[in-house]
């Protein structure tokens, strides 16, 4: 079986000689949510686009030791991260790698007298999200540094560096086979400095290494090439360079054949200078320098990137995250960032419309674990990261609210782009939203080709076919005169009407006045006080900070979303 080659290339990291470019002015990200949980500490995180993967440390023994799991969340909920299924990790685990139904998972398990670390990883089934199992086995070495995992063809892999007496041996690649037990595989010298970080494009694997040079880490920029599984020794190396300009720290990541690097230069006393830098290396031999983005000063803590379609999440320790829009690889921007105050950003992911992170706190300028034996504690955090529509900013109250409406097909924005929030809402609009949400989307509310049931509901009105479906779902009912007047607003007793029948918590012929009093200003034997009740008890409203519901108030597009998010469970 002839088997293609790899390229490994060891990426500088260093800002391009291509010219920067300037970022617009970016939204700052809210912070909306710190994640309740039975860990002390979050370590890692990773997502397959549905499900949050999070390595977590749980607690410590009377003897010392620690307790860890890798935990599986459904982010779905609009309230707050479920764990859906968990697995208890055999040691303290430190950095996840998703792969397919498998996770890699690297680990730190033992110290030695002369106080130096000791790393291995081990492989998670995903394959039941709800039912996580710990391969039998890890992979592990004396004096062992801490092993860079990826992906690469569908398998889980890592690179492994271990210390003997003085440097460190030159690093191999190990594979995971089915039982989870690492098995060295390619036994070649990949490199002699510290894996920064590493990712997979195509056949070809990029590393971010760091080399001691004079009492700093240095970047080289070498390429090797060999066979996972060769026929013979070894294969000579090929040189490309990218660049050798020192620096500090980064990581890597890649969409397609482009890849993304993040780095920190040279300490000037204060912060390091950071840089995002991005190359096509469709031609691993001879990659193009695409652009390069300042991102500012970092003043400490550890990089990370993560890609999730046309958006590229970077993690900058004390700097906090920044979120760009990468869908043009030569012009990255800078949309939206978030500066933490006394806090680190250790990893972060995104799963749209949010990011979820790790979040240190810092304790008097110094990570609250002093012990580099201990992990830094640290919580699962979520921040707001992207809107649906450019009028509706990342802080806006109804935001979260707005997107799942917009996701769920229930609105789609006027022609410019825009929603305009503050738009009160008429009754041929409320038809359309309520026939959206009870249909699915815009697409499954049926035709309508029959006579229509009101007067001022011509033929060829634009919410025809929307009415009659609220009239077929026993949603509306019209006036006693024959008509729907579609062109009156919507008031907020009305809205809880349309919301409640829709959803089946009042029926069309119900007395509406039943209700005891539910505010203040909907007083027992209101006109629809049944309708508010209903939507009290089922957590579609509270009404205002003053204790009053304000029934006459018109309905504006926010409050819209908000009222069907809530009701439908958007």
């Amino acid at each position: 079986m002839v088997r293609s080659k790899w390229v490994v290339v060891i990426v500088a990291m260093c800002m391009l000689a291509a010219a920067s470019m300037v970022a617009a002015e970016p939204a700052e990200m809210p912070l909306v949510l710190v994640a309740e949980g039975d860990w002390w500490g979050v370590t890692d995180l990773a997502t397959d686009g549905h499900y949050l993967y999070a390595t977590t440390v749980d607690g410590q023994t009377s003897a010392g030791s620690w307790y860890a799991s890798l935990r599986v969340l459904d982010v779905s909920s609009p309230t707050a991260p479920v764990e859906i299924g968990r697995a208890s990790c055999p040691m303290l685990p430190l950095g996840i790698t998703i792969s397919g139904p498998n996770a890699a998972v690297s680990l730190f398990y033992t110290s030695q007298p002369d106080g130096e670390d000791n790393y291995g990883f081990g492989h998670v089934d995903l394959s039941i999200p709800t039912d996580p199992q710990w391969a039998p086995g890890y992979w592990g070495a004396e004096r062992s540094l801490l092993p860079s995992t990826f992906a690469m063809d569908g398998k889980l892999f890592a690179i492994v560096r271990q210390r003997t007496t003085g440097a460190p041996d030159p690093a191999d690649v190990l594979v995971f086979p089915a039982d989870g037990i690492g098995e060295r595989a390619w036994t070649e010298d990949v490199c002699n400095g510290i894996v920064e970080s590493v990712t997979a494009i195509g056949d070809n694997l990029w590393m971010m290494e760091l080399r001691s040079s004079g009492g700093f880490l240095n970047a080289i920029s070498l390429t090797e090439a060999y066979d996972l599984f060769p026929s013979e020794p070894a294969y000579p190396w090929v040189a490309t360079t990218l660049s050798s300009t020192p620096a500090r720290g980064g990581a890597l990541a890649a969409k397609g054949t482009v890849l993304y690097a993040v780095s920190l230069g040279d300490w000037d006393g204060s912060s390091f200078p950071c840089a995002l830098d991005v190359w096509n290396v469709g031609n691993p031999e001879a990659p193009s320098a695409l652009a390069s983005l300042d991102l500012g000063p970092v003043s400490g803590g550890k990089c990370g990137l993560a890609v999730s379609g046309d958006f590229l999440v970077a993690s900058l320790g004390e700097n906090g995250l920044s979120l760009l829009d990468i869908s043009a690889p030569t012009a990255p921007a800078l949309l939206a960032q978030y500066t933490p105050d006394g806090a680190e950003i250790n990893d972060a992911v995104l799963i749209a419309p949010y990011i979820y992170a790790c979040c240190t706190t810092l304790i008097g300028g110094d990570l609250a674990a002093a012990s580099t034996e201990e992990p830094k504690p640290s919580d699962l955090v979520r921040f707001r990261a992207l809107s649906a529509f450019p009028d509706m900013p990342l802080t806006h109250w109804a935001q979260d609210e707005v997107w799942r409406c917009s996701r769920a097909g229930v609105v789609n924005g006027y022609p410019d782009g825009n929603y305009q929030p503050a738009v009160a809402v008429d009754r041929g609009q409320m038809a359309v939203y309520v026939a959206r949400a009870l249909a699915g989307n815009e697409g499954s509310v049926p035709l309508f080709s029959g006579e229509s049931t009101f007067s001022d509901v011509p033929g060829n009105f634009w919410a025809l076919k929307h009415i009659e479906y609220a009239v077929a779902e026993n949603v509306v009912g019209g006036y006693s005169d024959g008509t729907y007047q579609p062109a009156w607003l919507v008031d907020r007793g009305q809205m809880a009407v349309y919301v409640a029948r829709a959803r089946g918590w009042v029926g069309i012929a119900d007395d509406m006045t039943t209700a005891p009093e539910v505010f203040p200003d909907v007083p027992g034997g209101y006109w629809a006080g049944t309708a508010v009740q209903a939507c009290v008890e089922n957590g579609v409203v509270r009404g205002y900070d003053d204790g009053y519901y304000y029934p006459a108030n018109v309905v504006t597009r926010d409050q819209m979303a908000v009222y069907v998010a809530r009701a439908f469970g958007l």
